[in-house]
């Protein structure tokens, strides 16, 4: 009969201790579980940070394309002014060269009726 309640005794010493184990398992799988999910989040976080922070650039690259785009239009244009500038002031040098010259000939035509 001892044997017998030796017997029982052992068998629930090992129940017991396989549910220990199990439980033990469970919490240890169960905190694992809530670091791997920290871990998941704080990734997620970091990747949106992340995310952010590239659409900023992206944003902030085309803002200045666009200013670099007008920059170039303007010196375009600036060029445009300046050759037009230029041709005027080549026909403002013609006409003072040619003013000159008539003035010339004036002068010359007046030493020649002062001479007679």
């Amino acid at each position: 009969a001892m044997c017998t309640e030796l017997e029982e005794l052992l068998r629930d010493l090992r129940s017991e201790r396989s549910a220990a184990k199990a439980d033990l398992e469970d919490q240890q799988l169960d905190e694992l579980r809530t670091q791997f999910e920290g871990a998941i989040a704080q990734l997620q976080e970091s990747l949106d940070i992340t995310k952010s922070e590239l659409e900023a650039e992206r944003a902030a690259r085309t803002r200045l394309e666009s200013k670099m785009d007008e920059i170039e239009q303007n010196a375009t244009a600036n060029e445009d002014v300046l050759d037009r500038f230029q041709a005027s002031l080549s026909t403002c040098e013609e006409h003072l060269e040619a003013e000159q010259d008539r003035q010339l000939r004036l002068e010359a035509r007046l030493n020649e009726v002062d001479l007679v």
